[in-house]
């Protein structure tokens, strides 16, 4: 077959226009993603500042108006010294409830956003959460850090928050841990957080055979690590527990 002068001139320049449109869509489709990436950041914070306002007026609203409770109720233990028996122990017992009442407030607070985080830095955070975590569990906890994390960007400290806050909840829930180790390092140009169990290990393949609660929790620890571009690994085996691997970028502060 001849091929015509005139389509063999024209063949490389389709193959140029080509190329150009290849370059372009390239191009597109980098700065989209780079687009999606921010959204997807911005989403998160935004989310997270409506939990930090959720604690916030529960702890600083709520929680004083049940405590201004408590204190009336006091003052009325104090000022009917002639009343029956029976009816002081239902203002103590009403004492007791709201008093209970305020700390149940208080924990659902710190577990929506804690304060602390803000006001201290993630160290301190995670070493108050381990603290109160150790009161209500019999178990070890070992926090390591090998990297300054006081410069951290808010979505840094917060996705390592609550990756260690999820992952002490499913280990408290189901693997009859006695020790957990957690560890904070940086590899190459991204933040790495590892947590370790020593409790009963269960095939990861059939993680979606695992009951609803620890499965959601799973899934939501996945979904906010692909808002900030991270990664989620999770292994386990018998004798050795379990291990949750998460990596994250290292963000600039301002975000």
């Amino acid at each position: 077959m001849k091929i015509s002068r005139k389509t063999s001139s024209e063949m490389p320049k389709k193959l140029k226009e080509c190329k150009l449109q290849y370059a372009r869509l390239a191009k597109e489709f980098v700065s989209a993603k780079k687009q999606s990436e921010k959204l997807s950041q911005l989403l998160f914070v935004h989310q997270e500042d409506d939990r930090k306002e959720i604690s916030r007026k529960l702890h600083d609203e709520i929680a004083q108006m049940l405590t201004g409770i408590n204190f009336k109720l006091s003052i009325l233990t104090r000022t009917t010294a002639n009343c029956t028996p029976e009816l002081r122990d239902k203002i103590i017992d009403a004492q007791q409830l709201v008093e209970r009442s305020v700390e149940k407030i208080n924990d659902f607070a710190r577990e929506l956003h804690p304060m602390i985080l803000d006001d201290l830095g993630l160290v301190m955070a995670l070493e108050s959460y381990i603290k109160a975590f150790m009161k209500k569990n019999d178990m070890k906890v070992k926090l390591k850090t090998s990297i300054n994390l006081s410069d951290l960007s808010e979505i840094n400290k917060i996705v390592l928050f609550r990756v260690a806050q999820e992952s002490l909840t499913n280990i408290s829930k189901h693997s009859k841990a006695c020790k957990v180790s957690i560890v904070i390092s940086k590899v190459q140009n991204r933040l790495q957080m590892v947590v370790h169990d020593n409790g009963v290990a269960f095939k990861v393949k059939n993680l979606r055979a695992i009951s609803s609660n620890t499965r959601i929790g799973l899934i939501g620890m996945e979904e906010r690590l692909k808002m900030v571009n991270g990664v989620f690994v999770i292994t386990s085996s018998p004798n050795k527990g379990t291990q949750v691997k998460v990596q994250i970028p290292i963000l600039k502060k301002y975000l």
